[in-house]
């Protein structure tokens, strides 16, 4: 939803919070914070809305991103991750402007040891909910290096636990 202007991202919201819906916008994570500013800022700088949530989907698979190179590993996102929560920090601080952030990643046999690090590291960013997503071993084959193979969620889950340093149901 970035790429619309604020404005029209704005509008948007607004018409399924007239529905009575609480959306959440999916992002890469690819605004910087004059982008936030205006989509929850009115042309008066009064907030437009009490509280915005925001999925941001950040991992080293990712291309073509304005502003963050491509990563050799998810640690070199963190800067990035933490970055986009500072910029929620700022409008709550200045604004009133509640939030509800969530992290998603892509997981593949590239990355899947890195899972316990980005929990363990996201879990301390003021994310309120973390998502780890096995990617699907579908569509061109070309995109499929590195040994891939499909992972379980299992998998996954024994890697988040990992991170959180805990048990988790």
């Amino acid at each position: 939803v970035s790429l619309l202007d604020p404005d029209d991202h704005a509008a948007a919201l607004q018409v399924m919070r007239d529905a009575g819906r609480e959306p959440m916008s999916f992002t890469h994570g690819d605004f910087d914070e004059e982008y936030l500013r205006r989509l929850a800022l009115d042309g008066e700088g009064r907030p437009r809305f009490a509280r915005l949530s925001f999925a941001a989907h950040f991992d080293s698979l990712m291309r073509g991103r304005r502003g963050i190179p491509r990563p050799r590993s998810e640690f070199e996102l963190d800067p990035y991750r933490r970055r986009f929560v500072e910029m929620f920090e700022r409008l709550r601080r200045d604004h009133g402007i509640r939030f509800y952030l969530a992290h998603n990643m892509t997981v593949t046999p590239g990355n899947l040891g890195e899972v316990a690090a980005v929990t363990r590291s996201v879990m301390r960013m003021g994310y309120s909910m973390l998502s780890f997503q096995p990617a699907a071993f579908v569509g061109d084959d070309r995109r499929w290096r590195e040994g891939f193979r499909q992972i379980s969620g299992d998998e996954v889950w024994a890697e988040i636990e990992a991170g959180a340093g805990a048990r988790l149901p």
